[in-house]
């Protein structure tokens, strides 16, 4: 396991620009403008530092926005609502492990990037997860938790600003009170006030460790002033099975994204459930065997405002978008072949951007 030393400080003006020149993109026809209601995916290959931005323009077909170098090593990539002007997750969050770098880069439609944020963190944190931004407050963006597995200890940050002098605060710093273990951490909006207090809880927590299946419930609580955000853990809860390596909100025929998608990467096990609350109680639609090996990304891909899945295999390069049914069938979309390798492949919505 890695450790956590030090306390996350804000973007300093002595770190390097995340993107470094690149390779070039054809000006072909395969470089496409951005469509509506589709989703954009972000790869990356950690070794090389390639990073290309895939259009998925229909559920068939797609197009490269843009092919271009970043820097090696970044072993976090995760979408982040960072700014109060754009809806959906159009920027990344990465973040490496091994030197504590971090960086935030937003995304346009015509491919482009721009850094956000850069500045240094402490080394060695296992899970990065966001906080949904609380809908009955207006103007807010996603917070960000870090979780060091073995120690359990948990930081809550806050962004601030935006270029230039953007990065984050923290806002709560708490050692021994995620479960030991933990790699997995759902968060789900649960905005309400505390039994006789003036507190908000404003997010539930689940906690779940894959190598066990043991969970618990937490809750991120704030002050009604916001000048005081704590990590409660409650509950332990139900075990799951241990080894789910996708555990993740879908939203299937339009239902807004009351099910959950369950994948064992290993046995290729996967469950379609409905979500009955946000402590992750579920109902089975469908079990049924996938291969083994896939990465699974959540996606838009045909324009219905539903889920479709990206499955993808860095060791043949497979990828195959299939669509999932309440009924508990599938069907795909697409079956092609990709590049091996890639480490990380992000969902983002970059058409909710004017130019």
């Amino acid at each position: 396991m890695r450790h956590a030393r030090l306390l996350p400080v804000v973007a300093t003006a002595a770190c390097a620009a995340i993107v470094t020149t690149g390779l070039a993109v054809p000006a072909s026809a395969d470089r496409v403008p951005a469509a509506d209601f589709t989703s954009e995916v972000v790869v990356y290959d950690a070794d090389t530092g390639r990073q290309v931005t895939i259009d998925l323009r229909t559920a068939t077909t797609t197009g490269t926005l843009a092919d271009r170098r970043w820097s090696a090593g970044w072993d976090h990539v995760v979408p982040v609502d960072y700014t109060q002007y754009a809806a959906g997750n159009p920027a990344t969050l990465v973040y490496n492990s091994t030197t504590g770098r971090y960086a935030v880069v937003d995304h346009y439609d015509d491919g482009s990037t721009v850094t956000l944020a850069q500045g240094q963190w402490s080394r060695g944190w296992d899970v990065i997860t966001t906080i949904p931004a609380n809908s009955q407050e207006p103007g807010r963006v996603d917070e960000v938790m870090l979780v060091d597995s073995e120690t359990g200890r948990v930081v809550v940050l806050e962004t601030f600003g935006l270029d230039g002098g953007a990065g984050f605060r923290t806002v709560a710093d708490q050692s021994s009170t995620a479960p030991v273990g933990t790699d997995t951490v759902l968060a789900s909006e649960a905005f309400f006030r505390a039994p006789g207090d003036d507190v908000f809880r404003e997010a539930a927590l689940v906690f779940y460790d894959s190598r066990t299946g043991e969970r618990s419930l937490g809750f991120v609580s704030s002050s009604y002033a916001n000048t005081l955000v704590s990590v409660v853990v409650e509950d332990t809860l139900p075990a799951w099975s241990a080894g789910w390596d996708v555990v993740s909100r879908v939203e299937v025929d339009g239902t807004a994204g009351d099910e959950v998608l369950f994948y064992n990467a290993r046995t290729g096990r996967s469950i379609l459930a409905d979500l009955l609350d946000a402590t992750y109680r579920y109902r089975v639609i469908s079990q049924r065997p996938w291969s083994a090996g896939w990465d699974v990304t959540v996606v838009e891909a045909d324009g219905s405002l539903g889920s479709e899945v990206l499955l993808y295999n860095p060791e043949t390069g497979r990828q195959v978008t299939v669509d999932l049914k309440r009924d508990g069938s599938t069907g795909t979309y697409a079956d092609r072949q990709w590049s091996r390798g890639w480490d990380s492949l992000v969902a983002i919505e970059t058409e909710f951007f004017a130019d």
